[in-house]
């Protein structure tokens, strides 16, 4: 009696293994909803099947008791990875998701803007093609975007990051301590759209996304701003400052500033004596009001599938 338990248990989870793979495998990401119930559904098959209520009443020996302990964690295991796999593929953008490789718009209520948020959605392939290189018809995207009136800034970060600054816009004090024009409280910009997602890579986040801001010069320029670009000395004593934690008064009255990155090294990592990174750019915004316009000024997001 007790061996025809045991071949009942077994047989038992080796049917519901079968049936789960190929249930598994037909479902598509577009079946969410049906996805997740079936999948909370096997779950909780195997919570009520606990080892102690498989072997209640068979009495097993200890050879038994631990095949069944393997098999049971095989199959969690199995249906947790799929349904994370399943998941992530399923929520992999913030923003009309099915929509792959191809413009659209997005008006979010909390920030006033000059126009509608452009936003693409690019998947593997897609990034490959460089398909957000065109945009309403016009080749050469970001760039063609500047002119005479106005510049372009790029902005490389994650997904979330990125859906809080379209609906929320920018918060100065997200950011990071010690930076090379700040210290919590600047935020970052560069001149070049492959050095933006690059820069996601370096930060290792789970997702890369490059905002696109189009600023009109006359505006930036209004405010009280500091160009670092031509100024080695004062440019390395303001990096000394800030990446020490010791800027003054006047460093941090600023609204902007911008010049040169400084290059990382392990032979200087507090930075006493900073090194000008070659050909590099950013502008550190400082100032709410400034931060504002840049929040005005966002033109574009290029979520990558990353």
């Amino acid at each position: 009696m007790a061996a025809e338990s045991m071949l009942s248990v077994v047989q038992s989870l080796h049917t519901a293994e079968q049936s789960w793979c190929i249930w598994l495998k037909e479902m598509g990401a577009g079946d969410y909803q049906q996805t997740a119930n079936c999948l909370f559904s096997i779950l909780g098959w195997l919570g009520q099947r606990s080892i102690e209520n498989l072997i209640a009443s068979v009495a097993p020996p200890s050879e038994f008791i631990s095949y069944l302990k393997f098999s049971l964690s095989k199959h969690v295991s199995y249906v947790l990875s799929y349904s994370a796999g399943i998941f992530t593929k399923y929520n992999r953008f913030p923003y009309q998701e099915t929509s792959i490789n191809e413009w659209f718009t997005h008006s979010a209520e909390g920030v006033p803007r000059d126009q509608a948020v452009n936003i693409i959605n690019v998947d593997k392939d897609g990034q490959t093609r460089k398909c957000y290189k065109t945009q309403n018809q016009v080749d050469d995207f970001p760039e063609a975007l500047e002119d005479f009136e106005c510049e372009i800034f790029f902005h490389g970060t994650k997904h979330r990051s990125a859906e809080d600054i379209i609906e929320g816009g920018i918060n100065l004090k997200k950011g990071d301590e010690k930076k090379d024009f700040s210290d919590r409280d600047g935020f970052y910009v560069s001149k070049n759209f492959d050095e933006a997602f690059e820069w996601t890579g370096k930060r290792r986040y789970p997702s890369s996304a490059v905002l696109v801001f189009r600023v009109k010069k006359s505006e930036l320029r209004d405010y009280n701003g500091l160009n670092l670009r031509d100024h080695g000395d004062e440019w390395q004593d303001v990096i000394s400052k800030f990446r020490s934690g010791k800027a003054n008064r006047i460093h941090r009255s600023y609204h902007f500033i911008e010049g040169p990155m400084a290059s990382v090294s392990r032979n200087n990592p507090r930075f006493e004596y900073p090194v000008q990174k070659y050909g590099s750019y950013q502008l550190c915004v400082r100032n709410v009001n400034c931060a504002e316009l840049f929040d005005r000024s966002l033109h574009s997001v290029v979520f990558f599938d990353r």
